[in-house]
C-alpha cells in the first residue's frame, strides 16, 4: 500500500526571498539543493561529506524561447513509501522509499510558460523530471533542447554503454567528444560510483550524454525535437549513487521510477533463459556439423535447450530473409527453415520459440498481419528489431 504524507507546502508569498532548499534521501546519505541564482535554476547533489555534482544548470529550449529564467511561485513536499511485489525481476519484492519536492516556477517569457520540477531522493540516488501543468497559456510546444546538466566535481573517469558496438572507456571527463549512450557510468573515487540513465520514456524523445559548456560537465542530449501539451511529463532524469559499482547492479531505482504494470492479469508472461541462433552462425560443432540458419541447426538449439532446463529459442534476424529488405516477408521463412516443423519439434520438446521482427517487415506487411501469424505457428515472443524513426516517433 503507497503511504504519501504531504510534509510542508510552501506558498509564492513565503518565498519572496528564495533560499537553497534541501531534498535528503530517507536515510540521510544523499542530500540534493536546489536554488535559483538570478532566476536560473541549479541543483547540487552531496553524498555523506562529498559534492560529486557541483551546481548544475536546470531548463529547457521551447521552440525558440529558453525556459532558463524563471519565477518561483512555491513548493511541496511528500514522503513515499511502499512495498510491491514484482511480475518478473531481480527482487521478487522492492522497497519504494522516497522523498520528494515539487518546485512550480513561471518563466519569464512572453508566454510565462509553467513549469514544475519534480525532485525524488532515494538511498540510492537522485531523479528529476519537467512537468507542464495546465494553465491558461498555449497548450501545445516544441521541445527542442534539454538544458539538463551534470556538473562533475573533478575530470572522473567514465564508461558508456556504445550500441551495438564495445562499451567505451574508461576515459576521463575531459576526453569526452561526442554525445554517447545512456547509461554512462561515472567513477568519482574508489567508493562512490554514478550511473546516468533515463526513466519512463513516454511522451518524448530519449536522451543521450554529451560534453557540457563547463570542464567536467555533462548535458541532456535530446534525440529530435518533441511535440507536446500542457499536462505532459518527461522522462526520470536518473542519477544511480553507490560505494561500489555492483551498487549499481543492484540498485532498484530504476524499476521504482517505471510506473506500475498496466496488465491486469500478467499470469501468461512466461520468463527465462534462451539459446540464441545468430551467434552460431558458422560454427562447427566437435562432430563436424556447421551451425547455419536452417532447420537442422534449429533442432540442435532445441535439444540443447531441452537437457539443460534453457527455456527457449531465439530465431534472430533473416530466418525470412534479409532483415532490413523491403521484400523479406515475415509471415514465411526462408528456404532452408521448415518453420512449422521447427515450431512442432519445439513444442514436442517443451521448449518456446521467440521469432525476431525487423521494423522494415513490420511496416512492410502490417504489424497486425504479422502478429497474428506467430501467434497462430505458437509463437513464444517477439524480439523488435531497428525501428526506423528518430526522436519523439521512436519513442
Amino acid at each position: 500500500m503507497r503511504i504519501a504524507i504531504l510534509f510542508v507546502a510552501i506558498s509564492s508569498i513565503a518565498l519572496a526571498c528564495h533560499r537553497p532548499t534541501t531534498l535528503e534521501s530517507p536515510d540521510g546519505s544523499i542530500n540534493m539543493t536546489f536554488e535559483l541564482i538570478e532566476g536560473s535554476p541549479v541543483y547540487s547533489i552531496q553524498v555523506g561529506d562529498r559534492i560529486p555534482i557541483k551546481k548544475s544548470s536546470l531548463g529547457l529550449l521551447l521552440d525558440e524561447d529558453s525556459m532558463v529564467s524563471f519565477d518561483l511561485l512555491g513548493m511541496k513536499r511528500f514522503q513515499i513509501f511502499e512495498d510491491y511485489e514484482m511480475v518478473w525481476w531481480k527482487n521478487k519484492v522492492v522497497t519504494d522509499e522516497y522523498n520528494e519536492l515539487i518546485v512550480s516556477l513561471e518563466a519569464k517569457t512572453t508566454e510565462k510558460q509553467a513549469l514544475d520540477i519534480v525532485f525524488r531522493a532515494y538511498n540510492d540516488g537522485v531523479a528529476f523530471r519537467y512537468v507542464f501543468p495546465v494553465n491558461d497559456s498555449d497548450p501545445a510546444f516544441t521541445w527542442i533542447e534539454d538544458l539538463s546538466s551534470f556538473n562533475f566535481a573533478d575530470d572522473y573517469t567514465w564508461w558508456s554503454a556504445n550500441g551495438e558496438r564495445e562499451n567505451l572507456g574508461p576515459l576521463p571527463l575531459s576526453n569526452m567528444e561526442d554525445p554517447v549512450y545512456s547509461p554512462m557510468v561515472i567513477e568519482c573515487s574508489e567508493d562512490l560510483y554514478i550511473g546516468l540513465l533515463e526513466a519512463a520514456i513516454y511522451d518524448f524523445a530519449n536522451i543521450r550524454f554529451k560534453p557540457g559548456n563547463t570542464p567536467h560537465s555533462v548535458q541532456c542530449d535530446l534525440q529530435g525535437d518533441s511535440h507536446g501539451q500542457q499536462g505532459m511529463r518527461t522522462s526520470w532524469r536518473t542519477i544511480m549513487i553507490g560505494s561500489r559499482p555492483g551498487d549499481l547492479l543492484e540498485s532498484n531505482l530504476m524499476v521504482n521510477l517505471n510506473p506500475p504494470c498496466q496488465i491486469e492479469d500478467p499470469s501468461w508472461i512466461r520468463t527465462g533463459t534462451s539459446m540464441w541462433d545468430w551467434r552460431a552462425w558458422g560454427y562447427t560443432a566437435q562432430d563436424g556439423f556447421v551451425y547455419d540458419l536452417n532447420t537442422p541447426s534449429h533442432k540442435r538449439f532445441i535439444d540443447f535447450a531441452a537437457e539443460n532446463n534453457v527455456d527457449f529459442l531465439l530465431m534472430d534476424a533473416d530466418w525470412y530473409g534479409p532483415e532490413f529488405s523491403s521484400e523479406s516477408d515475415p509471415t514465411q521463412a526462408n528456404q532452408k527453415i521448415d518453420i512449422e516443423e521447427n515450431f512442432r519439434y519445439a513444442n514436442e520438446k517443451g521448449i518456446g520459440i521467440i521469432l525476431y521482427l525487423n521494423d522494415v517487415g513490420a511496416r512492410k506487411f502490417g504489424l497486425e498481419r504479422v502478429l497474428k501469424q506467430f501467434h497462430d505457428w505458437g509463437a513464444a515472443g517477439i524480439k523488435y528489431g531497428f525501428m526506423r524513426s528518430s526522436g519523439q516517433d521512436k519513442v
